[in-house]
């Protein structure tokens, strides 16, 4: 009997998924109601909708603490100051939100933990602000640190001035790193400081690194632009914190002669592959992971939708979800949970008002 509840119980993973519920600049319809609780099928890939929370209105990115108790939420306000909000989850996967401080920037973009759930950190575009948080229980204080980044690129229409986008903290919470759009920097603080010795790395000009992620088994770092969709493979000194390019990897395929408009990067579980998505070829761009960190690419598929803003890989591997902002629709994508590669299945598209965030929880 424990057995059977065991494999009854393994069948399905529940996750979030974060919507616009207003127009703006880069959401030209926005259809979303709020922050949506789902139920993920590991065996069919359907979805299911569990409940919704209105109260996270235009939450463009998602983030849990480690516990899994609580749900973070980076709220979007375009021209005017975004902010942060925390919610509880419920057995059910219900959320309630808790407490919300101002992001002290505009075009509020991404949230981020640090390791231990205890930091949290905002990043905002259009002004290119880093505002960092404690969290302690329940609340989220005011703001610690407010740090705004200056500096531009050859890309005059989109580097004209610097950008955050992404902050992310190391494997080791030691480090924090900052891409930034629009200066083509990698800015890196001491986690014990943020404030002061700051650093930076330096991106090819014109690339507009966007989002960052972490190969931790090699101490690898994969960065994906923006404004041409390449990745940049570094190696990773945890003493110093440096990052060293190791490789500058063309994600589109040769025959795409379109814009390039790079979004997502994530990891498989198992470290064997490496996706991006791309929002003018409205496609996943995939890449086997060598045992020394390098790429090989394999293939790419259709997103069948439109504008993936994001996308995410369930925990067991099994299946990759694309938010396909403007076509309102999340579609899921059958892998291989060994090599994560996909294996040409996909199941029915679930309705969702302008998805732009996916966030799981662990079955």
């Amino acid at each position: 009997m424990n057995n059977e509840m065991e494999e009854e119980k393994g069948k399905t993973v529940n996750f979030f998924v974060g919507s616009y519920s207003d127009d703006g600049p880069y959401v030209p319809t926005a259809n979303g109601e709020g922050i949506l609780s789902c139920t993920l099928d590991l065996k069919s890939g359907k979805i299911e909708k569990n409940s919704l929370c209105e109260e996270g209105v235009n939450a463009t990115y998602l983030d849990k603490s480690p516990d899994e108790k609580y749900l973070f939420a980076a709220i979007d306000r375009f021209s005017e100051v975004g902010s942060v909000s925390v919610f509880s989850i419920g057995s059910n996967g219900s959320l309630s939100r808790l407490s919300t401080q101002s992001s002290h920037g505009k075009s509020t973009c991404h949230i981020a933990l640090d390791r231990y759930g205890e930091r949290v950190f905002l990043s905002s575009y259009a002004d290119s602000k880093l505002t960092a948080y404690n969290f302690s229980g329940s609340e989220i204080s005011p703001a610690t640190e407010i740090i705004t980044y200056e500096g531009s690129g050859p890309n005059a229409e989109r580097q004209e001035d610097s950008h955050a986008h992404q902050a992310m903290v190391s494997p080791d919470n030691k480090w924090l790193y900052v891409c930034d759009l629009g200066s083509d920097k990698i800015w890196m603080h001491d986690m014990a400081d943020l404030e002061n010795n700051i650093r930076s790395i330096d991106v090819p000009p014109g690339y507009g690194p966007r989002h960052l992620v972490w190969n931790e088994p090699l101490n690898k770092s994969y960065v994906y632009c923006e404004l041409n969709s390449h990745i940049l493979l570094y190696d990773w000194d945890q003493e110093t914190g440096n990052m060293n390019l190791v490789e500058d990897i063309a994600a589109l395929p040769e025959e795409y002669k379109g814009q390039a408009a790079g979004s997502a990067i994530r990891i498989h579980p198992k470290d064997k592959a490496l996706y991006v998505s791309d929002r003018g070829q409205n496609s996943i761009i995939v890449h086997s992971i060598g045992e020394s960190g390098q790429l090989k690419y394999e293939n790419w598929f259709s997103v069948r939708g439109k504008t993936p803003r994001d996308f995410a890989v369930d925990p067991t591997g099994n299946w990759l979800l694309v938010a396909n902002q403007d076509t309102d629709s999340i579609v899921t994508f059958k892998l291989d949970d060994e090599s994560g590669l996909p294996v040409g299945e996909y199941a029915s598209p679930f309705e969702c008002g302008t998805p732009v965030s996916i966030q799981f929880l662990t079955p």
